[in-house]
């Protein structure tokens, strides 16, 4: 089957159809910003969703070997992945758009589209997935330095509830991060400050229990 090699790190679009013309046609559409690769049947397709890992998959519904729904059925949509599905049908009625829907998919595409459809839809496609990939590994990164780090660190929502805790933190506070998350911060030091204003209000009734500094000895030396 037709294919090009992933260069540059270019976007992966898989075209998933038994009519080798659609994948002609989508592959100009897209120009060289992005690397295909191409099946005629859904077993060729699963077999390259599994293996080429692609970020694009775009898969015809009435196929030889395996149709369109048994390789969304294969996948299991519902769950987390890395790549997005468009359907390419020529079938607009509702009962097919519910029945890919209820296998994963949202992201449908006509058949025949024009040019600057299946750019439009890809180009966004691709772009939102890139951007949730990046925020991915942002926080990735932002775990790493905050796990790391030997200071403790607290984050908190804007009603003041803790939402992150890191290992220096817990460690210095006995907790589990389960036993914190969602926890008021005041709650969590509610004892602490209790205990430590006790320890105020004592020092200061000793304090003033005794009077002014120098008041007893003054009094001694009235006639």
């Amino acid at each position: 089957m037709n294919s090009d090699t992933k260069p540059n790190n270019k976007p992966t679009v898989l075209i998933v159809d038994d009519e080798e013309a659609t994948f002609q046609i989508i592959k100009a559409a897209l120009g060289g910003d992005y690397a295909f690769e191409y099946a005629d049947n859904g077993k060729r397709g699963l077999d390259k969703i599994l293996n080429a890992k692609p970020d694009l998959v775009l898969l015809d519904l009435e196929m030889p070997v395996m149709n369109g729904y048994e390789v969304l059925g294969s996948l299991d949509l519902t769950v987390a992945h890395d790549f997005d599905v468009i359907v390419l049908t020529s079938d607009n009625h509702l009962s097919v758009i519910e029945r890919c829907y209820k296998l994963g998919v949202n992201l449908f595409m006509r058949k025949p589209a024009n040019i600057f459809e299946i750019r439009g839809v890809v180009q966004r496609t691709i772009a939102s997935r890139q951007y949730k990939r990046s925020l991915v590994l942002e926080k990735l990164y932002v775990k790493s330095l905050l796990d790391s780090s030997e200071s403790a660190i607290i984050g908190l929502s804007q009603d003041l509830k803790i939402t992150l805790a890191n290992p220096a933190a817990l460690s210095m506070l006995e907790y589990d991060m389960e036993e914190i998350v969602n926890i008021e911060l005041r709650d969590l030091f509610a004892d602490q400050i209790e205990a430590n204003m006790a320890e105020v209000f004592a020092n200061a009734g000793r304090l003033f229990s005794k009077g002014p500094p120098g008041r007893a000895k003054a009094e001694t030396r009235l006639p």
